[in-house]
């Protein structure tokens, strides 16, 4: 009888020990062993989560408008990764021409004056930073998107008049998920030079 006492003596001291009112773990060591593992693992779950949507791989190819062409005309609309817009023009909105094979909810255009890095630490606002907008459709041919930048609204019109030398732009897209944080890479850099035409 001796022998029976005392396992359940110590039993009934564990368990006694034991809050019932602390959480679903309580402070008691042992089971602290229990919560411990399964924070590891919850932060392991989200360590895991996090590398692949950071990996998630975005695929976009930017091109500009050579000036040649309308959309009504298919065959002579055509586009490149360089482009020069004259400063004479009436009207500076520029068509681009953005392939993207990613799921992304958002995409916005940047224009810079100065070279674009590979980094995103300051997407916001890059070196040189002019303008930027959301990319807005206007029509669609499968996964190829075609949209508009009014150039008229940043460009110092008087200045490209005069100046002798062309203003260089730069453009990408970045696209952005529902947060409006980046989805994987950049698109590709294209240039527009903005100033008088070469006779």
């Amino acid at each position: 009888m001796t022998h029976l006492l005392i396992p359940l003596v110590a039993l009934t001291i564990l368990t006694g020990s034991i809050p019932s009112n602390t959480g679903p773990y309580g402070s008691h060591p042992i089971l602290r062993l229990f919560s411990q593992e399964k924070d590891e693992s919850a932060k392991d779950t989200a360590l895991v989560e996090k590398k692949e949507h950071a990996s998630e791989h975005t695929s976009m190819y930017l091109q500009i408008w050579t000036g040649s062409g309308t959309i009504a005309q298919q065959n002579l609309f055509t586009f490149n990764e360089k482009a020069t817009i004259g400063s004479s023009r009436e009207k500076l909105n520029w068509w681009f021409r953005l392939q993207r094979d990613n799921k992304a909810e958002f995409a916005v255009w940047q224009v810079a004056e100065s070279p674009f890095t590979n980094t995103l630490l300051d997407w916001k606002k890059p070196d040189g930073f002019v303008a930027s907008g959301p990319v807005i459709s206007q029509f669609d041919l499968g996964n190829i998107n075609f949209f508009e930048i009014e150039f008229e609204e940043f460009v110092d019109v008087q200045a490209g008049e005069t100046s002798k030398k062309a203003i260089t732009y730069y453009i990408r897209v970045i696209a952005l998920d529902a947060m409006g944080e980046p989805v994987g890479s950049p698109s590709n850099t294209v240039i527009a030079y903005y100033g008088p035409l070469d006779t």
